[in-house]
């Protein structure tokens, strides 16, 4: 009797993001997503609503819409499930991928109650002063207790040092001990003049006859 030899179908499994962060720490697992931003020393990646910052601690060539397999150990660092420097990236594919239409606006006290809990990747605007200090560029955000730490290598903050700004972009992780800092990879930067962050209201003498 003929046999048919039927075709052999490979089936490729993975970790999904989201089972990564909720999984046991250190153990070694293979995930992928699309490349949202390179920091320089390292990945946040997507798949299903779901991000991970990879640390990578150098450089790569890794752009924004390159599909991305990653294997490694996790842990936890500022605050946040991350894969280690251990891990081995392989490109898989080129994608397509827009930052969202959308954000969420941080006032100083939203900022501030971070320090409780945040999701990585979260896409937020926030208003503060750049201050550039040596490599660490920081973001002062008046009112609160938590300072900005911004990144994004193709940006030159030194050209807008002290500018008040709005800056968009990704919540990475909460760094820092005694002062915490809110590391954000900026994808837009808007000037904004002084009357714009504050309210003000310019009162005559005649204004103020019945006030004082």
């Amino acid at each position: 009797t003929p046999t048919t030899e039927l075709p052999t179908t490979i089936v490729t499994t993975y970790d999904s993001i989201l089972d990564v962060k909720q999984g046991t720490l250190g153990d070694t697992y293979t995930t992928r997503g699309i490349v949202v931003a390179n920091t320089g020393k390292g990945l946040l990646i997507t798949e299903d609503d779901a991000y991970i910052f990879v640390y990578l601690g150098a450089a790569s060539s890794y752009v924004k819409g390159d599909y991305v397999e990653v294997t490694g150990t996790t842990s936890t660092y500022g605050d946040a499930v991350q894969m280690n420097s251990d891990s081995v990236v392989t490109k898989l594919s080129t994608e397509t991928y827009s930052d969202p239409s959308t954000y969420t606006e941080l006032t100083a006290n939203d900022v501030t109650n971070l320090t409780s809990g945040f999701n990585v990747g979260e896409y937020i605007q926030i208003t503060g002063v750049v201050s550039v200090s040596g490599s660490y560029i920081n973001f002062i955000i008046d009112g609160s207790s938590v300072v900005g730490s911004l990144n994004n290598p193709d940006i030159d903050f030194n050209a807008i040092n002290g500018e008040t700004l709005k800056v968009t972009g990704y919540i990475l992780y909460l760094s820092g001990s005694s002062t915490r800092y809110l590391n954000i990879f900026v994808t837009d930067t808007e000037t904004t003049s002084a009357s714009q962050v504050f309210d003000l209201t310019i009162l005559t003498i005649n204004d103020l006859h019945g006030h004082i």
